[in-house]
């Protein structure tokens, strides 16, 4: 009974001892073990542009900055030893991509287009990344200024889930709340334009502002002839400015003279070579018909030459008359001189080649003359005339034929 009484006085003293113990085990802790925080852990993603969350993505990464290090070499000037002093060089805001599985929601490539269709006032965006936990209650947060899409891509195959990829550049980072005192105005510009020689465009042009600021709007850039009264760009092309491209430019100021109150945005009207794509230069067309209605297969003055040759001879379709041709091939009497006699127009250059060979050979060898002076020439007679190039069969024109036969061939290029 004494042993028992013992041993169970023993156990209870032992007991308070360990319960003495545990109660000290705090103190032994360090203090900031207290301040520590569990890691964050999200569940997902969302991209918020101009505070609505258009998108969730399962995993985002590079979102932060780096910067460039240069090194100089300097003396410590009380040990005497050198040292390699580090300091930032420029700053670099890293390109953000978010993940997700592809679905059908389009707001990725949406954003993406306005950049190829070369909107980028509008594509220029301010955004963030918000983490979500299980709760969908909202962990951390990064804001992002002036933000747009740089590359958007799917990629999967038949027994995968398909992923869609996004990733956009900016101009500023934070973690929290980014704090902008002024953004920028945006321009709705339409474009690019193509138009023929001749025709009017005619386009609206609008800002707004998301701070409901009252922004004007200017052109700044624009082709000869071009009106704006704030709204409407009206412009027509003449035949000066035909198989060009012409720039356009705005200008928006929100006048709060910060950085941010202007905004420019430009595109471009191209008036081709040629609009109707029927083979004829539209300037030419325009000046002889007065429009862009006859084919390049068409005979207009029915003179046998159809548009498109008489386009490239720089011969007249109105005029009969008017015609790229040999007028004649002779051998002078009592020589070998073969005088060639064939139409030229004004500013035409024509160059005449010959051949020896049968015409069936192959591949068929066309020569200059060995004079080229003689073989190719600009026409600078003011009017039509009729040109007459001899081939004294001699050293100047590459000598005489070994079979006695000689094929010629001459081409036009008009000016």
């Amino acid at each position: 009974m004494h042993n028992h009484t013992t041993s169970l006085r023993f156990r209870r003293f032992g007991a308070v001892l360990l319960v003495a113990f545990l109660l000290c085990l705090p103190l032994l802790v360090p203090a900031d073990a207290q301040d520590r925080e569990d890691p964050l852990v999200a569940f997902k993603f969302a991209l918020e542009i101009e505070g609505t969350i258009v998108g969730y993505f399962t995993s985002v990464s590079m979102i932060g900055s780096q910067s460039d290090v240069t090194e100089e070499k300097i003396v410590d000037p009380g040990s005497g030893a050198t040292i390699i002093r580090k300091s930032p060089g420029e700053l670099t805001w890293l390109h953000v991509t978010l993940v997700r599985p592809a679905t059908a929601d389009p707001s990725a490539w949406s954003w993406r287009q306005q950049v190829i269709d070369g909107q980028i006032n509008d594509a220029r965006v301010d955004c963030g990344v918000v983490a979500i936990d299980q709760q969908n209650a909202e962990i951390a947060r990064w804001e992002f200024l002036n933000a747009w899409p740089s590359r958007v891509s799917v990629s999967g195959s038949t027994t995968n889930t398909m992923f869609e990829e996004l990733t956009f550049v900016h101009e500023g980072c934070i973690r929290g709340t980014l704090t902008v005192t002024n953004r920028y105005p945006r321009i709705v510009l339409p474009g690019p334009h193509v138009m023929p020689v001749l025709g009017t465009t005619n386009f609206r042009v609008t800002v707004s502002d998301p701070d409901d600021d009252i922004a004007t709007l200017v052109s700044t850039l624009a082709p000869s002839g071009a009106t704006f009264d704030g709204t409407n760009f009206t412009w027509t092309a003449t035949l000066a400015h035909h198989d060009t491209v012409q720039s356009v430019q705005f200008r928006a100021n929100d006048q709060k003279g910060t950085p941010t109150s202007i905004a420019i945005a430009e595109t471009t009207i191209t008036v081709p070579f040629d609009f109707d794509a029927d083979t004829l230069g539209d300037d030419w067309e325009v000046v002889s018909f007065g429009d862009l209605t006859q084919p390049g297969a068409g005979d207009f003055d029915r003179d046998g030459a159809d548009n498109a040759h008489e386009h490239g001879a720089g011969t007249n379709p109105d005029d009969p008359t008017s015609l790229f041709e040999v007028v004649g091939v002779a051998v002078s009497p009592g020589t070998s001189n073969v005088a060639l006699r064939f139409s030229t127009e004004p500013g035409a250059t024509y160059t005449v080649e010959f051949t020896d060979g049968p015409l069936t050979a192959t591949p068929l060898s066309w020569q200059h003359f060995a004079d080229t002076n003689r073989g190719t020439f600009t026409e600078i007679s003011p009017s039509a005339t009729v040109h007459v190039l001899v081939d004294d069969l001699g050293p100047a024109t590459s000598g005489a034929p070994p079979a006695s036969q000689r094929f010629y061939r001459i081409r036009a290029a008009r000016p």
